[in-house]
């Protein structure tokens, strides 16, 4: 049995970025008041299924990391407004009801994955919220197919940082 001090229990926003973790303890779900988590630069390639009792999570930041596959369990993070994956170099998919099931996501981030194609319940959320907003520059989209989407949903040509 632990015990996460008050103080930790409390907190808004933890910065975990850069610290050399391979794993999430799954005590995160002590922190139920959590609004920003930083967990950038580290090692991580999955995460605890704790982390859906922080449920008021609206930022996850999960750049450069070794994620091979997107880990599901955020998908139970409704609140998310912003989630970034840029820098997984080998994360080749994305649930194809990432954007029904993350109804709040403004900003997505994917710069630098191996992602062949965004789920299309993803580019209809973008498209129609007036903010949102994706960096998937550097993936292995071919151009028939970036022309494709952005035919289909005129809004994403500004939307998707592509330039």
């Amino acid at each position: 049995h632990h015990c996460t001090p008050w103080e930790f229990i409390r907190l808004h926003r933890l910065v975990l970025g850069n610290t050399g973790l391979t794993e999430l303890p799954p005590s995160i779900s002590d922190m139920r008041e959590l609004i920003v988590l930083y967990l950038d630069e580290n090692l991580l390639s999955s995460l605890p299924d704790e982390i859906a009792y922080c449920k008021k999570l609206r930022v996850l930041d999960l750049m450069t990391n070794n994620f091979v596959e997107f880990p599901e369990i955020v998908l139970k993070l409704t609140n998310l407004s912003f989630l970034s994956l840029s820098f997984n170099r080998q994360l080749r998919s994305l649930p194809e009801d990432l954007g029904t099931r993350l109804p709040r996501l403004l900003g997505f981030g994917a710069y630098s994955c191996s992602l062949e194609e965004l789920p299309d319940s993803l580019l209809r959320l973008l498209h129609k919220n007036d903010k949102g907003f994706a960096n998937i520059q550097n993936n292995l989209f071919g151009f028939s197919y970036l022309r494709m989407i952005t035919t289909k949903y005129p809004s994403l040509k500004r939307k998707l940082a592509l330039v």
